[in-house]
């Protein structure tokens, strides 16, 4: 087995944005579609645009989540918890901005960061949310209780976006750690 270890200072980016004149005409499609929904064209599409039906499908899973049955609060903590566990610092400085502005207290942001359980007198649709998170992660799986926790907050759809956040997060996470794009130039990781 290979141990390889990787440098922060030796990071290069392996899918950089690349010129439209430089895509093939369906790499331009997906990115023109893409840009023309978001204003911009997000971190995980320089690497997504290579599969351009991918990167539309792609595009359209995170948009759907984002307006969904779930608080932009929920979204964010799951974004900052798996990008703990994937140690994807883009995504951490990326979300942990759109995580205060959604409201999540420096208290909790420093917890995840650290890996660490929430506090008491967390809200509980975050500690909810956690917990649902936290148990999938750690445990493959999620106890009834946890799930009827999150069924009774945020319907079946919301129990079902949550899930799907959960795997949206973490996917971005392994995108970006595969891209390797240059980290924002404000803001840090704690890992």
């Amino acid at each position: 087995m290979s141990t390889h270890t990787m440098d922060a200072t030796t990071r290069s980016d392996r899918f950089p944005p690349r010129a439209r004149e430089a895509m093939s005409s369906a790499e331009r499609d997906a990115h023109d579609e893409i840009v023309g929904t978001r204003g911009m064209l997000p971190g995980p599409a320089s690497l997504m645009l290579h599969a351009p039906d991918a990167a539309r499908a792609y595009d359209a899973w995170s948009r759907a989540l984002w307006v969904g049955a779930l608080p932009a609060n929920v979204g964010e903590l799951v974004f900052l918890y798996l990008a703990r566990v994937h140690r994807c610092r883009y995504q951490w400085i990326n979300h942990a901005g759109k995580a205060r502005k959604a409201g999540i207290d420096e208290d909790l942001i420093g917890a995840l960061g650290r890996g660490d359980a929430p506090s008491e007198g967390m809200a509980p649709d975050l500690l909810e949310a956690w917990n649902f998170v936290n148990e999938l992660h750690t445990r493959h799986a999620v106890s009834d209780e946890t799930f009827n926790a999150i069924a009774v907050r945020f319907g079946t759809r919301g129990a079902a976006e949550l899930a799907a956040f959960c795997g949206l997060a973490a996917s971005v996470a392994l995108i970006l750690n595969v891209r390797q794009a240059p980290l924002p130039e404000t803001g840090s990781a704690p890992f």
